[in-house]
């Protein structure tokens, strides 16, 4: 499966407009004067996936001070958008500890923080297998490879393919429930594996900035002392 990941951060937002400008730019529609939570939800409403196949969002903690629940009712919407529009752009909340954006990243600390949610029981232990299976593989160059990197750990791990079976069972993850033991496809193809990928994304431009910081701070100290 192709896939084509938008991250928007919502770090600098200071108002509900900007929560609904951050939006219109990185998904392309255009800006009005409603910019009320409900106007936000019809343009993401006329969404498909011919840009993205997924938006990730980041620091949405930060518009919980906007008052009015703006972005409370929105995420609701979302989890019903997702629900009701499969074979649409998926839109997901995500969230990456500062902690791990350090010059020794693995793969395996990409999973380090859990999804807000999973698809079966099942999953979660799969989650924290890759993560200890991936606990030194040093990231590959671009996040590209991924999906066919951890879609093979799976194959490893289980037996199966998550992007060839809708679900399967793994003994060894169950631990009671309706649920317990399944691995879900739809987790892992639409959800779980974007979010990897936009993760490493986010790093990858943190570290950018941080590199690019610290380079303008010797430029200045060797031009001082010339």
């Amino acid at each position: 499966m192709n896939y084509s990941i938008k991250i928007i951060d919502l770090k600098k937002c200071k108002s509900t407009d900007d929560v609904f400008d951050c939006f219109a730019e990185a998904l392309n529609f255009n800006t009005c004067k409603d910019k009320s939570s409900d106007e936000l939800k019809k343009h993401i409403s006329k969404l498909n996936n011919q840009l993205y196949t997924n938006v990730i969002i980041y620091n949405y903690g930060n518009t919980q001070h906007l008052g009015d629940n703006y972005f409370d009712t929105f995420l609701l919407y979302l989890f019903e958008f997702n629900k009701a529009n499969f074979d649409k752009i998926r839109i997901d909340t995500d969230y990456i500890s500062k902690s791990l954006i350090s010059k020794k990243m693995t793969i395996g600390k990409l999973f380090f923080d859990k999804p807000g949610q999973y698809g079966y029981r099942g999953d979660i232990g799969l989650w924290d297998d890759l993560e200890k299976y991936f606990l030194s593989e040093e990231l590959p160059e671009n996040e590209s490879v991924l999906p066919c990197i951890i879609s093979n750990a799976i194959l490893t791990l289980t037996g199966n393919s998550v992007f060839n079976q809708k679900t399967f069972a793994v003994d060894k993850y169950n631990n009671g429930g309706m649920s317990g033991g399944s691995i879900s496809n739809e987790f892992w193809t639409r959800k779980a594996i974007p979010l990897i990928m936009a993760r490493m994304m986010v790093i990858k431009q943190e570290k950018n900035v941080s590199n690019n910081w610290t380079k303008k701070i010797l430029c200045k100290i060797k031009s001082h002392f010339q």
